[in-house]
This record gives C-alpha cells, structure tokens and sequence, in this order.
C-alpha cells in the first residue's frame, strides 16, 4: 500500500513538472530511481524469476528510452520513468500500462487535432498520460 502511495505521488508530482515545464529534474528521476530499487529489494525474495519479471518490467522503458536516442520524438525522461514504473510493477504489467498510455494520448491527440488546437508537429508531454494509465490500472486491480 505504501508503495502505491509513493508511487501515485512521484508520478503526480512528475506530471505537473512535466506539464509546466516540459522538463524533469534530475533530482526527481533520482528520487524515483532509488524508490523503485528499494521497493524491488524490500518485495524479491531474491530468486530467479523475480529478477527477469523486473528485466521484463524494463524492457518498455528500455524501447521508449531507445526510440527518445534514435529519433528524438520521445523525451528520454519519460523512458527512465517507465524502467522505474517496471521495475515495480513487472513485466505484464508495465507493458499494459505503456499500451493504455499509448492509447490514452493517441485518443487525446487525435481530438486535439480535430478541433485544430494543435498540429502535427505539437509535442505533447507523456508522463500525465502515463500517470492516468498507471491510476487507471491501479483502479482496476482493486
């Protein structure tokens, strides 16, 4: 529960810096790094197959962190918060949560773009959709 908690609240947080300023401090991606670390300790009972499930919990982060180096469209912020939201959620689960956050924000651009507020070439910030996929999901499971 507590790691629920802390975790809606860095998004939250990390959402309204991202939303204002279109940048996430250092700081905050070390605060939430070193949250994710103590929330897999404290939960693995240090075997095999709860390390890959955090491997596979990595991996939409590592692809969105990858697409950010090669083509720029992404921020590499929002993919270092995904491998962190992985590292915590496993892997079935942050894969979801990416897929509906990818959702999310092609239904919300799409609208955007329908009533021409926005452009094709709008930059959009990911990290309060990601923060709406999460709780979405999160709303879900309880």
């Amino acid at each position: 529960m507590a790691e629920t908690v802390l975790t809606a609240f860095w998004l939250l947080t990390a959402s309204i810096m991202d939303i204002r300023t279109r940048r996430l401090p250092a700081w905050m991606l070390a605060l939430g790094g070193a949250a994710a670390v103590m929330a897999a300790v404290c939960r693995c009972g240090f075997t095999t197959a709860e390390y890959l499930e955090i491997i596979k919990g990595c991996i939409p982060g590592a692809f969105l962190l990858f697409m950010a180096a090669v083509t720029g469209k992404a921020g590499m912020a929002d993919g270092i918060a995904l491998i962190f939201l992985g590292i915590c959620l496993g892997g079935k689960t942050c894969l979801a949560v990416f897929m509906l956050s990818l959702l999310i924000i092609s239904l919300f651009s799409g609208i955007l773009l329908a009533l021409r507020r926005v452009g094709p070439g709008t930059r959009l910030p990911y990290l309060p959709f990601l923060s709406a996929a999460w709780l979405l999901g999160q709303a879900v499971l309880f």
